[in-house]
């Protein structure tokens, strides 16, 4: 009987990786901060998957917006996909939404005419119509405009300035119409400035900004309501303190609203007005509880005033509710994470570390739905000052919280047969299923300061120990590792011969087997790797910068090329300069044997969605590893069945469980190959002798394997021509030379389909047609009778009747007569007459089955004339020799 009974245990450990072994550069010469400021989101996604930033750029003479655009996830990039502006004046300060139709929408700061490069413009994409929102009368301008969309696409931007003075302001598009509301102040108080929007699903917009309360700069929070723009439980965040102490300052705040409405806000905050500040700082406010939580979580620094904090940078949540926050100082770019919703963050990690980027700003948003934040991965950019030009580059990458089974048991399944999407013509197709321990074992992590780094000094032929030296002078050009433990390895005496200089990394990793093997390298300024010998391909781009080698970090799999025990890698690290180096990280994973054994009464098997277990009938489980299953009378599989096989549940002794629901999807076919539209039709009577043959093949599941097409007339192979038609097989062929009359003739078809698993489905037919025979007409002479009679007409006629009793027709072009005259006894002329003419013409009864044909001429006085009829067609080709 089925069984019913599932069993779901999850064991899962997380570690931190890196997606991209190098971040890619989306443009150069970009604005400064063109990344963005606080969650003036720059970078979107569409419904399709494609990637996009705006992102202000250098065109010589003035900044312009444009768009660029990845549709490989990001690896890589068309700078200027879209040019938004074109202008005699600076674009700067762009923020970019997405709504649910894709639709991209952008607000930025502009100029339409005094020159002050202030004003706020918008504009959407595609079918630009750039309009000015609102017009620069006085300083700032429009200072940091942020936009969201909203769950029915109506956009919510908020700024400060614009027209004049430090207040936060913000706007309303009724996306249905395309028509701005008028603009409304959130907040009283001035200078407020860096606001940041988000939508709830109530299509609330709710605004976090720097206020000015009580003569210092506090984050404030507001909603609009139908009563104004205030806190929740009627709050007045212009005399109240809600995110920092009294006296205290803070910049550059930004939010983001979970699934569950939670909202997340971080601020800079600065232990006293004019400061440097000292922690970027975070705070949740809980929907479930209605209110803001304690205590303020200190993100980043050391509680007193710390010249390297320079941005806060920015915050998002994936739709497991992680939370991310970015930010950076004077020299990296890092992301803390928080895996309990904001409660505690207990990752923290660098996630750019070479002194030059800056401004983090993360995809993300609430509506619509594709654009949301997906587990384990966050998409995110920053500006990045390029070492190889004096100009900032804007670069794309995206960090992950990565799942990892842990190290003691795990139960893993895998489907032998059929495979994914595969089809099938057995009824009783068997479906193999493998279920067993997942093997993982200890890893091994070996960095450019383990001391089995070895240089060989061809001046000695010998391999020496390598000299460990600090990152400077040339520190600043490299893009560093996650840890701090790994720094550049240099050759004090490094080789002279053309093959350059060489690394070697003697791993051991007392492994008995290799699971997995992989290197994190940067090598100044060319590298190749050998494994254990063996050349190891390292061709593959070099997308973040640099000169001509690997100046930044690449990412090659040793696995193929390790055995375990004791390997040896082999880096060419070759400079012209005379000194080489080298930053690696290399991690080694063992394989290990598993502890136990599968319960076999824990295996819950389903067939669309109908539980098995080793004691069902369809189950044969050989005790170890191997799971048949194969269908019984009268539950066989039915032609045009899909079927979703799943192995969902298995425990082994040690405690292990399946990691994850295993499914395999194939599909039945039991018919084969249909044949109709025969021409001629089979069992028809036709008289041309060359007929032109052809029918249609179609397979409406797996499809024809037009291979396979054996195509034969009267028992002998022929080949017709195969051309798709657009919705099935035409098949044509014609005869190199003719039937006769009366045959029969044997056509037979053998195709089949293009099955996967089981002999493919076959046709085999054939059939015949027919050449209609011949059957001679009846000729006789009318007059003049009898033979060897007298006249006295020279232009006498003898008249010939014709019947075609088969009602076909004669072909009056084709009736040939034989003319001799004699004169004097001996032949004086002879000729043919066959075309009607004055001397040939007929007399038709009935439609061209019964005629006279008349011949005459012009005869002398003594002619002896002898007409004789030589042959006759029927209009089907037949011929009859009276």
């Amino acid at each position: 009987m089925p069984r019913t009974q599932k069993i779901f245990l999850f064991v899962l450990l997380f570690f931190i990786v890196t997606l991209f072994a190098t971040p890619v550069r989306v443009a150069r010469d970009v604005y400064s901060v063109g990344s963005g400021l606080n969650n003036a989101r720059t970078i979107v996604r569409d419904s399709g998957g494609f990637l996009y930033v705006v992102y202000s750029g250098y065109d010589g003479a003035h900044y312009q917006i444009y768009i660029a655009r990845s549709t490989d996830d990001g690896s890589t990039w068309e700078p200027t996909w879209a040019t938004i502006t074109s202008t005699a004046t600076d674009n700067n300060r762009a923020s970019m939404a997405i709504d649910s139709f894709d639709t991209l929408h952008i607000v930025w700061r502009g100029d339409i005419s005094t020159g002050n490069d202030a004003d706020l413009m918008y504009t959407r994409y595609p079918n630009p119509s750039i309009t000015t929102i609102c017009t620069y009368t006085g300083y700032p301008g429009a200072h940091c405009p942020s936009l969201a969309v909203g769950p029915d696409n109506d956009l919510h931007v908020v700024y400060s300035g614009c027209p004049s003075g430090w207040r936060i302001r913000y706007l309303h598009m009724n996306r249905a119409t395309y028509t701005w509301d008028p603009p409304e102040d959130v907040g009283s108080l001035t200078p407020s400035r860096w606001p940041s929007v988000e939508v709830d699903a109530s299509n609330v917009p709710h605004v976090i900004y720097r206020n000015n309360y009580g003569g210092h700069y506090r984050a404030a929070h507001r909603m609009k309501t139908a009563t104004g723009w205030e806190g929740y439980n009627g709050e007045n965040h212009d005399t109240l303190d809600v995110f920092a102490p009294a006296g205290t300052s803070l910049e550059y705040s930004s939010v983001f609203i979970d699934s569950l409405e939670n909202i997340h806000a971080i601020w800079q905050f600065m232990a006293a007005f004019a400061t440097n500040p000292d922690t970027v700082r975070y705070r949740k406010y809980d929907a479930g509880l209605s209110s803001w939580l304690l205590p303020v979580e200190a993100i980043f620094g050391n509680g007193a005033a710390d010249a390297h904090v320079n941005y806060s940078g920015d915050v998002v949540v994936d739709n497991a509710g992680d939370v991310y926050v970015l930010y950076h100082d004077n020299d990296s770019v890092f992301c803390k994470v928080s895996e309990d919703g904001g409660a505690t963050f207990t990752i923290d990690t660098v996630l750019v570390n070479d002194y030059q980027a800056r401004f983090p700003n993360a995809r993300g948003s609430k509506f619509p739905s594709f654009n949301r934040v997906d587990y384990p991965c966050i998409d995110y950019v920053y500006t990045w000052a390029d070492p190889d030009s004096p100009v900032v580059s804007l670069m794309f990458d995206r960090y992950c919280i990565v799942p990892v089974i842990e190290e003691t048991t795990e139960v893993c399944a895998h489907f032998g047969e059929p495979a994914e999407s595969s089809y099938t013509s057995c009824e009783d197709q068997n479906i193999t299923a493998y279920i067993g321990c997942c093997e993982w074992g200890t890893m091994v992590k070996i960095t450019s300061t383990d001391s089995t780094v070895e240089y060989f000094d061809s001046t000695t032929m010998s391999w020496q120990n390598a000299l460990y030296l600090d990152p400077t002078p040339w520190g600043t050009y490299w893009v560093h590792l996650d840890t701090d433990s790994c720094n550049w390895v240099w050759s004090e005496y490094p080789a002279t011969s053309s093959h350059g200089d060489w690394f070697r990394v003697l791993v051991n990793s007392d492994c008995e087997t290799i699971d997995t093997a992989f290197i994190r390298i940067q090598v100044d300024n060319q590298g190749t790797l050998y494994g254990n010998g063996t050349y190891i391909d390292t061709t593959h781009g070099n997308p973040g910068g640099g000169s001509t080698g690997w100046r930044t970090l690449h990412e090659f799999d040793l696995t193929p090329y390790f055995h375990g025990e004791v390997d040896t890698l082999e880096i060419m690290g070759f400079n012209a300069g005379g000194i080489a180096g080298m930053l690696f990280e290399l991690y080694v994973i063992c394989s290990s044997p598993c502890c136990g054994e599968i319960d076999s009464l824990s295996i819950d098997f389903t067939i669309n969605g109908v539980h098995y277990g080793v004691t069902d009938g369809e189950i044969i489980w050989d005790g170890d590893s191997t799971l048949v299953f194969t269908p019984i009378p009268p539950d066989t599989f039915r032609d045009g069945d899909t079927i979703i096989a799943c192995v969902e549940n298995a425990v082994d002794t040690c405690g292990g469980v399946l990691d994850s629901v295993v499914c395999v999807e194939f599909f039945v076919d039991l018919s084969p190959p249909v044949i109709w539209d025969i021409v001629p039709p089979p069992d028809t009577i036709i008289t041309d002798t060359l007929p032109n043959i052809s029918f249609h093949l179609f397979d409406s599941i797996t499809g024809v394997d037009t291979s396979s097409i054996v195509f034969t007339v009267e028992a002998l192979p022929e080949s017709p021509t195969v051309v798709w038609d657009g919705a099935s097989w035409l098949v044509e062929w014609t005869p190199a030379s003719a039937f006769s009359r009366g045959d029969t003739v044997d056509i037979c078809v053998t195709v089949t389909d293009t099955t996967d698993y089981c002999p493919d489905n076959r046709l085999d037919t054939c059939w015949q047609i027919y050449i209609k025979p011949c059957v001679p007409v009846d000729v006789w002479v009318d007059c003049p009778l009898p033979c060897y009679s007298f006249t006295s007409c020279s232009t006498q006629q003898m008249i010939f009747g014709i019947n075609d009793t088969t009602g076909t027709g004669i072909d009056t072009m084709r009736v040939f007569f034989d003319v001799e005259i004699f004169r004097g006894g001996a032949l004086f002329d002879s000729y043919t007459v066959s075309e009607p003419s004055d001397s040939l013409f007929f007399t038709i009864f009935g439609a061209l089955d019964s005629l006279y044909a008349t011949v005459r001429g012009n005869w002398a006085d003594g002619d002896s004339v002898i007409i004789n009829m030589d042959s006759v067609f029927t209009i089907d080709g037949c011929k009859t020799e009276p």
